[in-house]
């Protein structure tokens, strides 16, 4: 029966050896949203609603705990845990002996908002930017010509006036204006993801654990229900593996 085991005081937790029936998933104390404490010290976020998840899914039957950052990964090589979430990047280098699945979550995604049925000119065009992230390598490898402006307001006002032809920034900036203005403004340019993401770190010979929590990501992936975990707790700042 897939169930989920009550998360256990971390330290009895993280102590217990592992058994063949009970996988020990290790998050980040201190990390929210990604993970924290709640009110009666158990783990919360989004790592742990997606771990739990994941067990369900895959009929695991798993406890997790909250580690200092520091005992993440070596908790994993000395068999204290079997499983470390804890917003770990793809490319981090690992210690010998552990591997890590596939992303779950890509943080600092941007995109590009313009009039609604509009295509985005390949190769040309100025696209308006606001103060934030910076975004010149892409525009340096799409040949366009980034037009700054002081606030979304002018940046629109500009992209009515013809100035730009779009309005380039992080997603969570730019999804207000679809939310309330849907109706003239859509996206003209797909996600990009800026870093490698975020994945689950375990070690090399639990390769069929390893599948198993790959598995779940994809049929999450699959289905719409990480999506809407990674809104629930990023909103729009961020994008599903």
């Amino acid at each position: 029966m897939k169930h989920f085991l009550g998360v256990l005081a971390a330290a009895l937790l993280l102590a217990t050896p592992s058994t063949a029936d009970t996988i020990r998933l290790a998050y980040r104390a201190d990390n929210a949203p990604f993970s924290y404490a709640d009110e009666n010290g158990n783990p919360a976020g989004f790592e742990p609603a997606l771990g739990k998840e994941i067990c369900q899914r895959m009929e695991l039957d798993c406890a997790g705990g909250l580690v200092a950052q520091d005992s993440l990964l070596s908790g994993l090589a000395e068999g204290r845990h079997d499983v470390a979430m804890g917003a770990i990047p793809m490319d981090r280098g690992l210690p010998d002996g552990l591997d890590r699945t596939q992303a779950y979550m890509y943080p600092d995604v941007f995109s590009v908002i313009g009039h609604k049925g509009h295509e985005l000119t390949f190769g040309v065009g100025r696209l308006a930017v606001l103060p934030g992230r910076d975004l010149t390598f892409w525009f340096d490898q799409n040949s366009r010509t980034p037009v700054p402006y002081p606030t979304m307001e002018a940046a629109l006002e500009g992209l009515e006036n013809g100035e730009v032809e779009g309005i380039a920034g992080e997603r969570r900036i730019l999804a207000p204006v679809i939310e309330t203005q849907g109706d003239t403004y859509g996206y003209i340019y797909e996600v990009r993801k800026f870093d490698p993401g975020f994945g689950a770190v375990l070690r090399e010979g639990d390769s069929d654990l390893r599948f198993a929590f790959e598995d779940g990501i994809f049929e999450m992936s699959e289905d719409g229900s990480l999506r809407a975990l990674v809104l629930e707790w990023f909103g729009y700042s961020a994008e599903p593996g």
